[in-house]
């Protein structure tokens, strides 16, 4: 009788003694339910009858529990029309505001309820109640989320859409407040646009349109407008539907009217804008509109030297273009041209560095004229320019610049290229020795910025080496690597700057190099974690970046490869309290023993992994990279040319590592550590490579009956369905070239047949009740050849 009361009957309650006791009467109704249990007993009994054999059992009581829940749904869509009506009523905020959090929480718990809070009207409600208690901020806040669940994003734009002055801007900012908080409104989890984006997108830009808004919800909608913009496709639209003449607009105003925050903004999001559009031949015409440069240039003017000369300039550059940008950054004195100030010239220059990465030919063309102007500016000793800030971005866009050009010419080929490397050698060569608390000719901190100039002469020199073997030789005969080596001493404390610049001399000199490094400074953590960074570089295939050094000629013969083992174990062995030297130390020793397997460096190589396994194996990249050197290790091979010596050796290191370990399992043990720690992490899913690699030392060292049992033994833990995924996949390719791993599988537990057939029913097992699509296709593969070997048997 309580629940069915109307809401207009509600308002008698008025009393604070008379409200307090209907909340006291209502706690101990809910307390009591809560005891005696029946939803839950409801709940549970759903989930028994779908597992109930007895047809006719399961039917009967199947639609006991079914009127149940018809009879609980009816019920609550009762209550929703009484709260809808309190929502709706005149009889005051508190009546309404319980009404509001009532749905909210609601919808929140059960989403299905949105679609019966709709049906019932409730998008109409939450007009009239937002008009009606608008001055309550928390009741807008609660009845606009509200609206945004149950109507979606159009439940908001219907909203925003209202003609000006019809809603209080109150309720748009806090409408506005849901769209830049809930990113689902206009984007997906894989950024790819939600259906109302358009909509959204007009919606945020007719608020921009609004005889004085404000304040909150002119900057919401600019801020909302940022982030939209950074997808071309809505970048698009914006331009299409005269947004940009809106921005122009604002940032006007905010010039004449000395609005700091408002230009800041507006100066981002038309940075935003054309950044995001600056390909597009249908936005370059509107925004090289005289008025949009003008405003830009004032914005510089008017805030010089500031944040929002930054960006201005940083948008600017962008609308200019490679052809026109080098006029921004020519310092020459002319009461027509811009002289931007410090802030504006690293706005440009950061633009210049995004604008120079480019493998466009027409593009491209343009970048000898532009070398010209930045290797100007860099020699420039103006106060604008000549701050170290600017020296280091003027460099990196310089840099980006040389990257582009290298790979389509030679020394002496482009004039300007040519001055433009002679610029990062001068510097390279001559930069003043590192001394302590000291400051050199560049006014740079020593400590920081000076490493910093490093890395940005280093990466665009190393792509230069990396371009053509024309310019390599050049930067061999000018010193170049006798220059770095001597940075790689004097960083002895900065092992970014030692990674830097090991990389580069291995684009230089190649593998030779790295091992002379590591010869001479065994001893020093950071240039062997460089050194191992350098030769992962050069030989990982599987690894695809632009400073990945596979173009290095390096050949090797079985006596340079054991002494690169060799070398690798010791460092390892050196720094073994270092987790990152391990797990870089065996990533480099896979990598060597892919290309051959010398037998007298394999008992060192093996202590080296296994150590590096037993001290570090809770460390995520040390148990990867030992368990993927322990996989390839394992790998037959046929290198020999001599098969009998090649199985020879393939049996040696599996004996070798069954022998080593915690217990009688070996290796193994140390593995089945590892998989059994990571299974427990929630971001198991994360770490499919090191499941696979682990699974597959089991699997060849103890066989598939094991492998499969250590899946079954983690199945009730958070990453189980990442490392069965891994586990069967693992066993699959193995089985895939050993069919005996699953012709001799025995001991699977809890199966009563052996052999494919107890694989088979383990997969079973295993895969139950999961409906993850990588599991099921690593099942059906591994079940799949089960079959055939069953059939080829019989």
């Amino acid at each position: 009788q309580a629940l069915t009361h109307r809401a207009t009957d509600l308002p008698v309650m008025q009393s604070t003694e008379c409200r307090t006791g209907a909340a006291l009467d209502w706690g101990k109704l809910a307390d009591a339910n809560a005891k005696s249990g029946s939803t839950d007993a409801v709940m549970f009994l759903a989930g028994l009858v779908a597992q109930f054999s007895h047809r006719h059992l399961q039917e009967t009581v199947g639609g006991f529990i079914a009127k149940a829940a018809e009879v609980c749904q009816e019920q609550v869509k009762n209550c929703v029309a009484v709260l809808l009506e309190a929502l709706n009523s005149n009889a005051g905020l508190e009546l309404a505001a319980d009404a509001a959090w009532a749905l909210n929480e609601l919808v929140r718990r059960s989403p299905s309820a949105g679609s019966w809070i709709t049906d019932a009207g409730g998008q109409q409600a939450l007009h009239k109640s937002l008009l009606a208690y608008h001055a309550n901020r928390n009741h807008v806040d609660v009845c606009t989320w509200l609206l945004r669940m149950i109507g979606g994003a159009r439940g908001l734009t219907q909203l925003l859409a209202s003609e000006n002055g019809s809603i209080p801007d109150v309720v748009r900012a806090s409408a506005l407040s849901v769209v830049r908080k809930d990113k689902s409104c206009w984007k997906d989890y894989h950024d790819e646009l939600a259906e109302e984006a358009t909509e959204v997108l007009q919606a945020v830009l007719k608020q921009l349109a609004i005889v004085r808004p404000s304040e909150e919800v002119l900057q919401t909608s600019l801020a909302i407008l940022e982030e939209m913009v950074a997808m071309p496709p809505l970048g698009l639209q914006v331009v299409r539907i005269g947004g940009v003449g809106l921005l122009i607009g604002l940032l006007e105003a905010a010039v004449a009217g000395e609005s700091h925050e408002l230009a800041l903004r507006c100066s981002n999001v038309l940075a935003t804008l054309t950044k995001a559009t600056c390909s597009s031949a249908e936005a370059q015409p509107v925004l090289q509109q005289s008025r949009c440069l003008q405003a830009l240039e004032a914005t510089c003017r008017r805030w010089r030297d500031g944040e929002v000369e930054e960006w201005a300039a940083y948008c600017l550059s962008y609308i200019l273009g490679l052809s026109n940008v080098g006029r921004l950054v020519k310092q020459v004195p002319d009461q027509q041209a811009l002289c931007l100030g410090a802030r504006g010239i690293r706005g440009a220059l950061v633009a210049i560095k995004e604008l120079a990465k480019t493998e466009d030919l027409d593009e491209v063309q343009k970048l000898p004229n532009l070398l010209s102007d930045l290797v100007e500016l860099q020699m420039l000793k103006a106060d604008s320019v000549n701050v170290p800030r600017n020296h280091v971005t003027c460099l990196d866009a310089l840099g980006s610049a040389v990257g582009s050009l290298a790979a389509h010419a030679d020394p002496g080929q482009v004039p300007a290229l040519d001055k433009a490397v002679q610029c990062f050698l001068e510097l390279l060569c001559n930069l003043p020795p590192y001394s302590e608390g000291g400051q050199d000719d560049y006014n740079f901190n020593a400590n920081t910025s000076r490493a910093e100039v490093l890395e940005v002469i280093l990466d665009p020199v190393g792509r230069l080496a990396l371009a053509r073997h024309s310019w390599r030789s050049m930067l061999l005969r000018s010193g170049a690597k006798e220059a770095t080596s001597t940075r790689i001493r004097e960083m002895r404390g900065d092992r970014r700057v030692q990674k830097y610049c090991v990389w580069f001399l291995a684009a230089l000199a190649g593998m030779p190099f790295v091992v002379q490094e590591m010869q001479m400074h065994l001893d020093s953590e950071s240039l062997i974690d460089a050194s191992f960074c350098a030769i992962i570089d050069i030989l990982d295939d599987d690894i695809e970046a632009d400073w990945m050094l596979g173009s290095v000629a390096n050949s090797f013969t079985e006596a340079d490869l054991r002494g690169l083992l060799d070398l690798s174990s010791q460092a390892m062995k050196y720094h073994a309290q270092n987790a990152i030297v391990q797990s870089r130390g065996c990533h480099c020793l896979a990598l060597f023993l892919r290309l051959a397997k010398p037998t007298q460096s394999l008992a060192a190589v093996i202590s080296c992994i296994l150590a590096a396994l037993e001290n570090h194996g809770q460390h995520q990249a040390a148990a990867r990279d030992a368990c993927f050197a322990l996989r390839t290790l394992l790998e037959p091979q046929s290198r020999s040319g001599t098969p009998a010596a090649d199985l020879h050796t393939h049996h040696m290191i599996k004996e070798s590592l069954r022998r080593e370990g915690l217990g009688s399992g070996g290796a193994s043990d140390f593995v089945e550590q590892a998989i059994r720690h990571f299974a427990s992490y929630r971001e198991a899913h994360m770490m499919s490579d090191l499941f696979e690699s682990a699974s597959a030392v089991v699997g060849v060292l103890s066989g598939a009956g094991r492998l499969l049992n250590v899946l079954a033994e983690v199945a009730q833990l958070p990453g189980c369905t990442a490392v069965h995924t891994a586990g069967l996949k693992a066993l699959f390719e193995l089985s895939s070239s050993q069919a005996e791993l699953l012709s001799q599988a025995q001991g699977i537990a809890g199966v009563s047949t052996q052999g494919p057939a107890g694989v088979r029913a383990a997969i079973h097992s295993l895969i139950h009740g999961n409906t993850d699509s990588a599991l099921q296709s690593s099942a059906i593969l591994l079940y799949g050849l089960c079959e055939m070997l069953m059939r080829s048997s019989t």
